[in-house]
C-alpha cells in the first residue's frame, strides 16, 4: 500500500543530477528533512543521497561553517561547502554551462548553512528573525553580465531572498571592468579590484543596515573585502558574506 510520502514524490527527480528518488522517514531540519537520506528541500526540490554523499564537505554536516582571513577580520564570513570534488562541478555546471536552474537547489542549501549556522552561534530558534536587513549580490561588470547572460551571484540571492525572506538589493555597482581573477595571486586581485565596486546612487539610503552579501565562491576574499569598504563608507556597520564554497 503507498504512502503519503511515495504519492508526494511520485515522478519527482534529484534537482543536482536529474534522477528518480525514494520515500521520506525522518525529520533533518525544518523546514528540510530527509527522503531515505534524500535531502528534500520544497514539494518539488530534493537532493538524492548519492549526489547529498558526493557533498560530504558541506558545512552543515560537518560542523565547519566560517573561515577567518586576515583581511577580513570584521567580516564573517559563512561557507556552505569545500570548492573540490562535486560541489565545485556544480559551481562550474551553474556558472560556464549556464545550468541556472541549478541555483536553487544551491541557494537552498546556503540557506540551510546560515540557519545552522547562527543556531550553533546564538539564536536557540530558527524562527527567529534573522540579522539581516537586505541581502546583496556581488556584481558583475555590464560587459561580463552580456556575455554570461546572468550573474550568477544575483541568482543564488534571490532565492536565499525568498527563503530567508529577507530583501534583495542590489546596493553595489561593478564599475570597472576587471581580468578573470582565479589565476592571479592575492595582491594581483587587490590591485585589480582596487575601485571597482562602487555605491548605487539609485537606490535609498540604507546606513547602519546590517547586510549579507552573497557570492558564489570566496578564495581569498579581496572581493568581499572591496565591496565592505563601499559599504562602510555608506554607512552600513554590520556585514557578514554568504558563498557556496571556499
Amino acid at each position: 500500500m503507498k504512502t503519503i510520502w511515495d504519492r508526494l514524490t511520485k515522478g519527482k527527480t534529484c534537482s543536482l543530477c536529474y534522477e528518480n528518488l525514494q520515500k521520506i522517514n525522518k525529520i533533518f531540519y525544518p523546514p528540510y528533512s530527509y527522503q531515505d537520506n534524500n535531502l528534500y528541500l520544497t514539494d518539488i526540490h530534493y537532493i538524492c543521497y548519492e549526489c547529498l554523499q558526493k557533498l560530504d564537505t558541506l558545512s552543515f554536516l560537518t560542523n565547519k561553517f566560517t573561515h577567518n582571513f586576515d583581511n577580513l577580520p570584521q567580516v564573517p564570513v559563512i561557507y556552505t561547502g569545500s570548492y573540490k570534488g562535486y560541489l565545485k562541478d556544480l559551481i562550474i555546471r551553474l556558472k560556464y554551462f549556464k545550468e541556472r536552474e541549478l541555483a536553487i537547489p544551491l541557494g537552498k542549501l546556503m540557506a540551510v548553512t546560515l540557519m545552522k549556522y547562527h543556531e550553533k552561534s546564538s539564536l536557540k530558534n530558527i524562527f527567529l528573525s534573522l540579522p539581516y536587513d537586505y541581502i546583496v549580490p556581488v556584481p558583475l561588470h555590464k560587459e561580463r553580465l552580456l556575455d554570461r547572460g546572468f550573474n550568477q551571484s544575483f541568482l543564488l540571492a534571490k532565492v536565499l531572498s525568498k527563503e530567508l525572506d529577507i530583501p534583495l538589493l542590489e546596493l553595489v555597482n561593478r564599475s570597472k571592468e576587471t581580468s578573470p581573477l582565479k589565476d592571479l595571486s592575492k595582491e594581483g586581485r587587490q590591485n585589480e579590484l582596487s575601485l571597482a565596486f562602487t555605491l548605487n546612487s539609485k537606490k535609498e539610503n540604507n546606513s547602519k543596515s546590517r547586510i549579507l552579501i552573497i557570492d558564489d565562491i570566496i578564495t581569498t576574499g579581496s572581493t568581499i573585502l572591496e565591496i565592505t569598504k563601499v559599504l562602510e563608507k555608506s554607512g552600513c556597520k554590520n556585514i557578514t558574506a554568504l558563498t557556496v564554497s571556499h
